[in-house]
This record gives structure tokens, sequence and C-alpha cells, in this order.
């Protein structure tokens, strides 16, 4: 029996291969890292899964309202010849609203055990504005 290879059938299975690896990374840069946010008395707590990586390659911002987390995933190794690669190389930047407005002072975060932990105090909402009369 006789195999008859096409070239065109192998170019056309590697072309879809890419764009799959392709979609695969663009859908894991736009939901890495996985996060929680739950409010607590005094503000609101933001936990990121970000194993693997150290905290200098994580910047957290906080702008108009909008939490930001990003920094850079780095899994590949030089030199290395790998059979299997599933965790991916990647620049991240994850974008959550907050439900309320943060007080700016006593914001802070941590790593531990691959879980970024943000603390985020609310602002006080109890605004006294005295108005004066016209006379």
């Amino acid at each position: 029996m006789f195999f008859n290879y096409d070239s065109n059938l192998e170019s056309s299975w590697r072309k879809e291969a890419e764009s799959a690896m392709k979609w695969t990374m663009e859908l894991q840069q736009k939901t890495f890292p996985r996060c929680d946010l739950y409010e607590e008395d005094e503000g609101f707590i933001l936990e990121a899964e970000i194993p693997g990586i150290e905290i200098a390659d994580i910047h957290v911002k906080l702008e108009n309202n909008v939490c930001i987390i990003s920094g850079t995933c780095q899994t590949m190794k030089a030199g290395i010849r790998y059979h299997l690669k599933e965790r991916p190389h990647l620049t991240f930047e994850k974008r959550i609203t907050l439900p309320s407005h943060i007080t700016k002072e006593g914001i802070r975060y941590s790593l531990t055990d691959g879980l970024l932990t943000i603390t985020l105090p609310k602002e006080n909402e109890e605004v006294v504005l005295v108005i004066q009369r016209e006379d």
C-alpha cells in the first residue's frame, strides 16, 4: 500500500493550527489573570491568580475608578527544546471597573503563593454640604 503525500494538505493543516494557536493566545491575554472582586465593610478586595510571576513584574494602578493590573508572564526558557508548551509567554493587562469610588490613600497590594491581593478602601460617601441662603 502506498501513501500519497499531499504537501498542500499539510500546509493547510499548519495554517489552521497556527490560526487556532493565535486565537487561543488572544483569548488568554483577554482573560488572564482570573479575578474575584468582593466587598467588605471598609472597601473592596480584588484577588487575581498570577502563578509563577514575580511581584516586580506586576503593575497595579487606579484610573478613573478602574483598577488596572498589568505585567509580563515569562515562561519561555532559553536553550530548552519543549515537547509540551501549554503555559503562554504573554504580556497582559486586565481592567476591572469598581462598583463605587475608592479612596486613594490606603490602596495596597501583595502577592502570596501566586495570589495577588489588592485592598481598595471605599471613599467616605457621607458628605455634608452647607448651603448658604441668599438674602
